[in-house]
């Protein structure tokens, strides 16, 4: 913890890296700071002997525990909104259209030139494949209001499910209902029976809760 030592171990690994690159770019996961360790004072320390411009810090989970706010956008680093959503393959019903869409912007409103992106980092892919086409679209537009949101709802069913045909009332109904539940604010989805563990006391669970 001390504070000298955490920025010195930084340093040496970045410096190590530069003779093997002089032109290395350091890209670290963001994720070690939601340890109740990384205060403040400590994670300003880490990342202080790294030029800024030589390292990207990729903030992993940010529609749910955004790290930038709490590190002032980590000190003068470039740093890239990432949405999670997916811990270990898990596929139940799950995700925040809500966030996912405020998000970035709030970022770069807060950040400036420091929020160079948004990419996704989840642990499991052919899961909810409606979170990550919303969410690799941010880099291209701004906020949807709710109406726009919906309309978009409206528009991803189409490209799921055909291209020039109706598509029956229940389904948009049926996508509109998830849309506004599962999908609107919910970006911890919920244990489920087959992701429990076998266990005789019925408690035995694998939490996606972080």
């Amino acid at each position: 913890s001390d504070l000298n030592y955490l920025a010195d171990v930084n340093a040496g690994i970045f410096q190590t890296m530069q003779m093997v690159d002089p032109s290395a770019v350091w890209v670290m996961q963001a994720w070690l700071f939601l340890s109740d360790f990384w205060t403040t004072d400590r994670v300003k320390s880490y990342l202080s002997k790294v030029p800024p411009g030589n390292m990207i810090l990729l903030d992993l989970f940010s529609e749910a525990r955004p790290q930038y706010p709490r590190f002032e956008s980590f000190y003068g680093h470039f740093y890239i909104w990432n949405m999670l959503h997916d811990f270990g393959g898990n596929n139940d019903l799950f995700g925040s259209l809500v966030n996912v869409n405020d998000g970035p912007q709030a970022a770069r409103n807060y950040s400036g030139q420091y929020m160079i992106g948004v990419g996704i980092t989840m642990e499991g892919i052919n899961q909810n494949e409606i979170m990550y086409e919303f969410a690799l679209e941010q880099s291209w537009r701004s906020p949807l209001s709710d109406g726009a949101l919906d309309e978009w709802l409206v528009n991803f069913v189409m490209r799921r499910y055909t291209s020039t045909d109706a598509i029956p009332s229940s389904a948009l109904y049926a996508w509109q209902l998830l849309g506004n539940s599962v999908y609107h604010n919910n970006p911890h989805g919920a244990d489920t029976l087959m992701l429990g563990r076998p266990g005789l006391d019925g408690q035995q669970v694998v939490s996606c809760v972080i």
